[in-house]
């Protein structure tokens, strides 16, 4: 990322609605070790190979902090040549990403690596076969086929295919579902360290279920109208 002290993880950079760069490191804000002290509305990126603009063009700057929240602020080209782009821009505002909270109802195999449990960590040698139950950008509910029970607080490690893509992350156990006899159901979890190109993977996925549910709904819509 940008600093070692920045509260940005990513920055992402949209023209006309279109992205056009996407960065994890070599960005700074204002504040951020190796920002200049004197740019305080500057929002600096440097590279070897960099898009290249005219002064005032309009960028739209989306930064994603550690704490998940996506910031994004409205920028103007002041300064643009193949090693560093300057953008300036006024006070951010946060997004509201809907994708986050909405929960994809789902069935998909997973396998569980790895778990946590304070400062004692188990390798499964033989993989815990798992399901996906539903998932969003903040976790995933998870059911493990095997005699193992995980706690609240335990970090789980685990692997699953979205579509083509292979997600592998780690996530932290915040709810132990049981039924009404006291098993053990499912885990409810929150990823702890979603890499950008990870959150884009889990994010077309929900935006593809969306949209075939949505597919689905009109070609239903469309027979009762009949």
């Amino acid at each position: 990322m940008g600093s070692k002290s920045s509260q940005y993880r990513s920055v992402q950079l949209y023209q006309n609605n279109e992205k056009i760069l996407e960065l994890s490191k070599y960005f700074y804000f204002p504040g951020d070790k190796g920002a200049e002290k004197s740019a305080r509305d500057v929002l600096t990126i440097l590279g070897r190979k960099l898009p290249e603009f005219s002064a005032g063009d309009l960028i739209d700057a989306i930064a994603l902090t550690k704490g998940g929240e996506r910031v994004k602020y409205a920028c103007y080209v002041h300064y643009s040549e193949r090693r560093r782009l300057e953008l300036k821009f006024n006070s951010g505002h946060s997004l509201q990403d809907n994708r986050r909270f909405y929960k994809i109802k789902t069935e998909i195999n997973c396998r569980v690596i790895s778990a946590t449990r304070g400062e004692n960590t188990a390798e499964f040698s033989t993989s815990l076969y798992g399901r996906i139950k539903d998932i969003n950008l903040g976790g995933v509910f998870i059911t493990v086929d095997n005699s193992v029970c995980f706690e609240l607080d335990d970090y789980v490690v685990f692997s699953t295919v979205l579509g083509e893509n292979k997600l592998k992350t780690e996530a932290r156990v915040l709810r132990v579902q049981r039924d009404k006899v006291g098993e053990i159901v499912g885990y409810g979890c929150a990823f702890t360290d979603i890499k950008p190109n990870q959150e884009e993977m889990i994010s077309s996925y929900i935006t593809r279920i969306q949209i075939e549910e949505r597919r689905l709904e009109k070609k239903k819509e469309a027979l009762e109208n009949e």
